[in-house]
């Protein structure tokens, strides 16, 4: 046992000698063992909170302050300042621990009183609620905030800790970096060595789970350069690789979607000028990121393979294979094992090594179902089979085959009636149509023309080394014909002007004959100069020439819609017609 301190071991004349100094500072003191045996109180002591404490000496102390709790001092071998309000709350007591070579060999208590109990609860309520907040600031980090003292011991983490580790709070609190690693909660420390050379380090750990994390501790340093605390801030690695890879992705996105809505993206070769393709766009953007199955529809020739392409260049399996099957293109007897594929040997003729069918190529990726219609009710049934359990059975094979896949069917037929004609299932429709989109034809969307012609032919000019261009009156017409092939059609009669017209200028003259035949009216010469009688004649009913007076009274209504709109987009939309209709009439009439 190390040697007590006298005063504890008899009622000597110390405790005079103690008494005069106490007394003359005014302070109350009282003295207790390592046992929690009260040995000493004051005078002033017994003063100031009634208590004949003296009568109490060599006494246990919780037998008379049931209150007061010395334990966390006595039982630990570190110096530690207690405080403690009494129930009335009109004084509090300070207790330090007394130590005898680093043991602790009795608890002084420091009566204080009055005015200065009271700044002192303000000040454990100002202190407590900085605490609380500061808590709460720690805990609304996604990223971990550890924070040890200048030994390295864990004092404190927010509650990000054990996400981003998998390890339970309770586990680190209190140890150094050495016992952690030690029971190999993880593999190596920086703590230590950031104590060692005060500066700030940065380090990939593994926890226990095996889970990567990217570990930063900075020193906290005090006036005279010695470390007071460590920082340390964790951040899930997998976590940021997968935060990157999404930024990077919808940047993308949306560099994609504004160039299309621009009408400059030259890949995917999508013209969005009108409202209903815009609204196609952005619904393709909103869609791509699900691996919902899609059902496009629209007339032949609308682009219904070029928004599956975009859809899949736009999703996360953009580096997976895009697969297309034009279901209409393979012979019935062939479907099931250019599909599924086959084992070897499964029929007469086959591969001797068998054949991985498209289901398994498009695996990671995308399938897109041209022309779904096409299939009989005996294959809708075993694709219906495939595309819900997203797994395919070779022909020849016993077990199923999984699958990774994304679901993209397409028709230009009308489905719903097929469906009540029993020509198409019922069900596979509803596992197909999760996210229906409808593309307009051409002749909804005739704004849009003057750019599809540039594009294409830019394209061909490209390719067949021209330099081929369109006259306005050609364009007009183009404009004005409906497409009943749609952008298919344009693309083939551009693609025909620009090989056999002799100029590089593709004029009215050029153009096939039934889209120059559909055209006479506009040929015609037309007088303007009897409009009002014309007019009179009509209200006479004397009609004489009927595609004069028509023409009149169009010439009228546009120059009354820009005289009041006095722009071609405000006279267009009083007209109730396109922009581009405005501008083409216009011209028609400047001419003649």
């Amino acid at each position: 046992m190390p040697h007590k301190i006298d005063m504890f071991n008899c009622r000597s004349n110390n405790y005079k000698y103690i008494d005069d100094i106490f007394s003359s500072l005014s302070m109350g003191v009282l003295l207790i063992d390592e046992g929690g045996i009260i040995r000493y109180a004051n005078n002033i002591w017994n003063v100031k909170t009634g208590l004949d404490v003296l009568s109490c000496v060599n006494k246990k102390y919780d037998d008379i302050f049931p209150w007061l709790e010395f334990k966390d001092i006595l039982n630990k071998n570190n110096k530690i300042q207690y405080y403690k309000l009494n129930k009335e709350g009109n004084y509090f007591i300070e207790c330090r621990a007394l130590l005898n070579n680093k043991l602790v060999t009795g608890v002084i208590c420091i009566l204080h009183y009055q005015e200065r109990c009271k700044s002192f609860c303000s000040l454990i309520e100002e202190y407590k609620h900085l605490d609380e907040e500061m808590n709460s600031i720690l805990d609304s980090s996604y990223d971990c905030i550890w924070v040890s003292n200048e030994e390295g011991v864990t004092i404190r983490v927010n509650s990000a800790y054990e996400r981003i580790t998998g390890i339970k709070v309770k586990e680190v609190i209190g140890r150094k970096p050495k016992e952690m690693i030690k029971d190999g909660l993880y593999t190596s420390t920086v703590i230590d060595p950031v104590i060692e050379k005060k500066e700030r380090m940065t380090i990939v750990n593994t926890t226990a789970s095996g889970k990567k994390i990217l570990v930063t501790a900075t020193p906290i340093l005090d006036e005279n350069g010695n470390i007071r605390r460590v920082v340390t801030n964790i951040r899930d690695v997998s976590e940021l690789t997968s935060l990157q890879k999404e930024i990077e992705m919808l940047t993308k996105k949306h560099e994609i979607e504004l160039s299309i809505l621009k009408g400059q993206d030259q890949d995917c070769k999508i013209v969005a000028h009108s409202k209903g393709m815009q609204e196609i766009i952005e619904l393709v953007c909103r869609v791509s990121c699900v691996d919902s199955s899609i059902f496009i529809t629209g007339e032949s020739g609308v682009g219904k393979e070029v928004i599956a392409r975009l859809i899949h260049r736009l999703s996360n399996r953009q580096e997976g294979p895009f697969i297309v099957i034009n279901c209409g293109a393979i012979p019935e007897s062939l479907i099931e094992s250019e599909l599924f594929g086959y084992e070897k040997g499964s029929f007469t003729g086959s591969s001797y090594s068998g054949k991985l069918g498209l289901f398994e190529i498009a695996n990671r990726g995308t399938l897109f179902l041209d022309e779904i219609a096409e299939l009989n009710m005996n294959m809708q049934v075993k694709l219906l089979r495939a595309i819900q359990e997203r797994s395919v059975m070779r022909v020849g094979g016993t077990k199923p085959i999984k699958l990774d896949i994304r679901i993209i069917a397409a028709t230009n037929k009308k489905v719903e009636e097929m469906i009540k004609q029993e020509k198409f299932r019922e069900d596979l429709y509803y596992r197909i149509n999760v996210i229906p989109i409808n593309i307009p034809p051409l002749r909804t969307r005739k704004e849009e023309i003057p750019l599809l012609v540039k594009n294409i032919l830019g394209e061909y000019n490209e390719k067949y080394k021209t330099n081929k261009s369109v006259t306005v009156k050609a364009l007009d017409r183009l404009i004005e014909y409906d497409w009943p092939g749609n952008i298919r059609e344009l693309s083939n009669i551009i693609e025909r002007l620009a090989i056999l017209t002799n100029s590089d200028e593709i004029t009215y003259e050029d153009l096939p004959s039934y889209l120059r035949n559909n055209n006479n009216n506009n040929e015609k010469e037309i007088n303007y100069s009897n409009g009002e009688k014309l007019i009179e004649n009509i209200i006479n009913n004397n009609i004489s020439n009927i595609p004069d007076v028509l023409c009149w009274i169009e010439h009228k209504l546009l120059e009354i819609a820009l005289d009041k709109g006095k722009t071609t987009r405000k006279a267009a939309k009083i007209l109730g017609v396109n922009q581009s209709t405005v501008v083409r009439k216009m011209r028609k009439y400047r001419e003649k």
